[in-house]
C-alpha cells in the first residue's frame, strides 16, 4: 500500500559520501495498517414506577470516542442512533422499589448511518443503572357512625383505595390489595357518652395491613381522614290517661308518662311539659267525657344524670283524660271512697291530715262541693282556706266557716 516514488534523498555535500549514482536501488512497496477506532456506549440511567412494565429507551445511550469523554463524535459524519437494550427490571411489574446497578446491558446496534461500518469500530459497552420509584396511591377513610348512648367499635375494614398514579382506580398492581387499615386512637365510637353530632377529620388513618405481596416500601401513600357522625337517639315518650270528676279544676300529672325504653348512661326524664291540649283539665264546667289525645307535651321540664335533648329525637304519644260524672254523696260514701275522693278532688289526704300542716273534718270535705264559690278558687286559694279551717277544731267545723273563710278571702 505504500509506495517510494521518488529517489532517494541523500546528504550530498554533507561530508557523508552518498552519491546515488553509485546505487543501483531496487523500490519495494510497504503495507499499511489501518486500527479498528475505539469507542465506549454507555447506557443512560433509566427509571419507572413500581407495577409498570415498559420498554427500555434504546437511544439512551453515549458515545466517548478514543476514551474522551467530551468526544462523542464519529469521524466521517458516522452516527449511532439506537442500540437494543436488556433489561430484568423493564418489564417486571413485581420489581421492587429502589436501584438494581448495571441492568440496562447493551446490545446490538440496531439503528446507523448509511456510512456507518461497525467493522471499524473496537466498541466498550458500559451497562446502566436502572430505577424503580415508589407508585402513588391514596387510602380514604370511609365515614362511619352510630347512634348516641351506643358503644361501637371502629371498622378497620370501612375505607377506599385509589391507584393516583394509575388514573384514579381501585386496583392495584399485582392482585396486590389493602386488607384493613389502623385508625389513630379516638373514643367517639366507644364512648356511650359522646354527645350527637359530626365529627369531621375523626377517623385518621395511620397504618395498613395489605396481602402478602403487598410491600408499602413500593407505594408513596397518602391517607384523606373520614368523619364520624354520631346520630340522634330516636325515643318515644307516651302519656299515660288521666281522669277527674267533672266540676273541678285538674292538676295534670307531669310525670305520668313511660318511654319506650331505658336511656343510656343512667339518663332519665322526669317531667314533661304535658297540657291539656284544648284546655279541658282546667275546665270546671266540661262535661263528663273520654277526651283522646287531650294530654300533650312538646317539651321536657325536668330530667337528671346529665340528660340532654340535643343527644334525642323526642316523639310524644298523647294520652286521654277521661272526666267522670261526679257521684252523689250517699254513692261515694257507700263506695268507700270517702278518703280517695277527698284526696282527689279537695287536695288533702283524709288518712295523713297533718302532712298537709292542716286537719279537716272528712264529714266538712265532703261537703265541700256543696258551696258554689269554692270550685272557682285556686288550688293556692283553696290550700289558704283549708290552712286557716284546721285552725278550728275537728269537732267544731261546719261549712259556715269554710264560706266565711271564702268570703273573707275574696274581699
Amino acid at each position: 500500500e505504500i509506495e517510494i516514488s521518488g529517489p532517494v534523498s541523500g546528504t550530498a555535500g554533507t561530508g557523508d559520501g552518498f552519491l546515488e549514482s553509485n546505487y543501483d536501488i531496487t523500490y519495494e512497496s510497504g503495507d499499511l495498517l489501518v486500527n479498528r477506532r475505539q469507542i465506549t456506549l454507555t447506557a443512560l440511567p433509566e427509571s419507572k414506577v413500581y407495577g409498570q412494565s415498559v420498554n427500555t429507551n434504546p437511544s439512551g445511550f453515549t458515545i466517548a470516542d478514543q476514551g474522551d469523554p467530551s468526544d462523542s463524535i464519529l469521524p466521517n459524519g458516522e452516527r449511532i442512533v439506537a442500540v437494543r437494550k436488556l433489561s430484568n427490571v423493564a418489564g417486571d411489574t413485581t420489581a421492587n422499589v429502589g436501584v438494581t446497578a448495571g441492568d440496562l446491558v447493551l446490545e446490538d446496534i440496531v439503528a446507523r448511518s448509511t456510512n456507518f461500518n461497525e467493522d471499524n469500530y473496537l466498541i466498550t459497552r458500559v451497562a446502566g443503572d436502572y430505577t424503580v420509584t415508589p407508585r402513588a396511591i391514596a387510602i380514604t377513610a370511609s365515614n362511619q357512625g352510630k347512634i348516641y348512648g351506643n358503644v361501637e367499635s371502629l371498622d378497620n375494614t370501612a375505607f377506599t383505595v385509589s391507584d393516583t398514579f394509575g388514573g384514579g382506580g381501585s386496583t392495584l398492581p399485582n392482585n396486590e390489595r389493602v386488607n384493613s387499615v389502623t385508625f389513630a386512637p379516638t373514643t367517639v365510637a366507644s364512648d356511650p357518652r359522646t354527645n350527637a353530632g359530626n365529627y369531621p377529620n375523626e377517623l385518621e388513618i395511620i397504618d395498613q395491613v395489605g396481602s402478602a405481596n403487598f410491600e408499602a416500601g413500593n407505594y408513596t401513600i397518602t391517607y384523606i381522614d373520614g368523619d364520624y357522625d354520631v346520630s340522634r337517639r330516636a325515643i318515644t315518650a307516651t302519656i299515660l290517661d288521666q281522669e277527674r270528676f267533672t266540676g273541678a279544676i285538674y292538676d295534670i300529672d307531669v310525670s305520668a308518662f313511660t318511654l319506650s325504653e331505658v336511656l343510656p348512661n343512667g339518663e332519665s326524664i322526669d317531667e314533661l311539659n304535658i297540657t291539656s291540649a284544648n284546655g279541658i283539665a282546667g275546665d270546671p264546667n266540661a262535661p263528663a267525657a273520654v277526651y283522646p289525645d287531650e294530654l300533650v307535651a312538646d317539651s321536657v321540664i325536668a330530667s337528671s344524670n346529665g340528660f340532654s335533648i340535643l343527644n334525642y329525637d323526642l316523639s310524644v304519644t298523647p294520652g286521654a283524660i277521661t272526666l267522670n260524672e261526679f257521684p252523689g254523696l250517699s254513692a261515694v260514701a257507700a263506695e268507700g271512697l270517702n278518703a280517695e275522693w277527698i284526696k282527689s278532688n279537695i287536695g288533702y289526704d283524709p288518712k295523713a291530715p297533718l302532712a298537709n300542716s292542716f286537719a279537716i273534718s272528712q264529714s266538712v270535705g265532703m261537703r265541700l262541693l256543696e258551696i258554689p264559690e269554692w270550685v272557682k278558687l285556686s288550688k293556692s286559694q283553696k290550700q289558704v282556706v283549708l290552712r286557716q279551717l284546721g285552725q278550728i277544731p275537728l269537732e267544731e267545723q261546719t261549712l259556715s266557716d269554710v264560706e266565711e273563710l271564702i268570703a273573707a278571702l275574696n274581699q
